[in-house]
């Protein structure tokens, strides 16, 4: 087993797994590098990702296990209804609280990475709807990683992909397989710097923002701001033109932590407690009181117990209990529905002729108000905006990711 150089996070949702496949087939069996995979799966049943990815390329693959050390050369999967993290160089896979609806959720693998990596972290979006791992992305941006997304054109389902360009500003934006390749070659640049410390001085390109990023990250100031990697777009090389968020002269970034209690009671932790307030909105998930926080640009509402939310994923969570609310009360107009009627039944067998037409008279408007909840149901369904936890890879579309450039799609065959 051998230390890994450095840890890539890659997520994907809708449409994931046959560009998952293509983006590991290019990646060598030699990788010095941990590559942790998040797809957005049906909490129950088996996940057969792993047995998918160790086929479609040259590195093994396995479900990740809490408490074992990070190894290069190797894809760690998420479990299903897990969160994936690192910590202190070990992989960690808990229960802990949804973020923005998803368990496991990219934002918390890919800030996870940004703390414990910084410069050595790289982090890929795929193919997907909603916005998990924009703002985890924007972190590890940050802390001086590599920030790679797949062009909005050729993913079946690009909300993951513009929610990450749109946030992070990534230095990469390309189709997965020629993503994999900058990868790999981003990995080969970092060689010449094995053995310094992550937080350690410029490596062989001059490009390490080493202590600068760091420091902001931790919601401090830096003495100058981090230089990025040439930025990349369409898989083409570009010019080195550094992209993307500046720490130092960005007051959204280096705002000091705010007196108030920070997460774990500590605080150093990550992400660092910056200015809060208190919103007049609940958490849909446990309906505790929401916080609503700055995180490197990013805006979050947060609960006590740990539940996250962007503003898109607060929306739909708040959709899916609204939801909830008009069918408990179609629930209840139908069962007063039925006692109305085994009332009116009742009163037509004893002859009582008024109170039979009065119990009809509250059936039909209990009737009419059931269905004008029904007629509701049906307008919050019209809403744009859809969770894609149910797209898992027992249902993923055998050619989601290659419908726009051809090719594109390795050719293994699911398992």
């Amino acid at each position: 087993m051998s230390k890994p150089l450095a840890v890539a996070g890659v997520a994907a949702s809708a449409g994931g797994v046959e560009v998952l496949r293509s983006f590991v087939s290019e990646l060598p069996g030699d990788l010095p590098a941990c590559v942790l995979v998040v797809l957005h799966v049906s909490p129950s049943g088996p996940s057969v990702l792993p047995r998918i990815l160790e086929r479609a390329g040259e590195l093994p693959a396995r479900h990740a296990v809490d408490g074992e050390p990070l190894e290069a050369g190797v894809i760690l999967v998420a479990p299903p209804d897990h969160h994936l993290l690192v910590e202190d160089g070990h992989v960690r896979v808990t229960r802990g609280p949804r973020e923005g609806g998803h368990r496991p959720s990219a934002d918390t693998l890919l800030r996870s990475l940004a703390s414990g990596f910084g410069p050595r972290a790289a982090g890929v979006v795929l193919s997907g709807m909603m916005d998990d791992g924009a703002a985890g992305l924007l972190a590890l941006r940050v802390a001086g990683g590599l920030a790679l997304v797949q062009s909005p054109e050729s993913s079946a389902f690009p909300g993951m992909p513009l929610a990450a360009i749109e946030l992070a500003d990534p230095q990469i934006v390309a189709e997965p397989r020629e993503l994999a390749r900058q990868l790999r070659s981003w990995i080969g640049g970092l060689s010449g710097r094995e053995g310094a410390e992550m937080t350690g001085t410029s490596g062989s390109d001059g490009n390490d923002p080493g202590p600068a990023a760091l420091a902001a990250l931790r919601g401090g100031t830096a003495d100058a701001a981090p230089a990025d990697p040439p930025a990349v777009r369409g898989g083409s090389g570009g010019d080195p033109d550094p992209v993307g968020p500046d720490p130092e002269n960005d007051p959204a970034l280096t705002a000091p932590s705010s007196p108030g209690e920070t997460r774990g009671g500590d605080s150093s932790s990550f992400p660092p407690a910056q200015q809060e307030s208190v919103v007049s909105l609940t958490c849909p998930d446990c309906g505790g009181t929401l916080w609503l926080r700055e995180e490197f640009g990013a805006e979050r509402f947060s609960c006590r117990v740990g539940h996250s939310f962007s503003a898109a994923s607060l929306f739909l969570g708040k959709q899916d209990a609204l939801e909830a609310a008009v069918w408990a009360a179609i629930v209840a107009l139908e069962e007063r529905l039925e006692l109305l009627e085994r009332m009116r039944s009742r009163a037509g067998r004893q002859r009582l002729a008024l109170t039979r037409a009065r119990y009809e008279r509250e059936a039909e408007a209990t009737r009419a108000k059931a269905a004008v909840l029904r007629a509701m149901i049906e307008s919050l369904s019209q809403v744009p905006i859809e969770d894609e936890a149910h797209h898992d890879e027992e249902r993923a579309d055998p050619g989601a990711g290659t419908g726009v450039r051809t090719g594109e799609a390795g050719g293994h065959p699911a398992a």
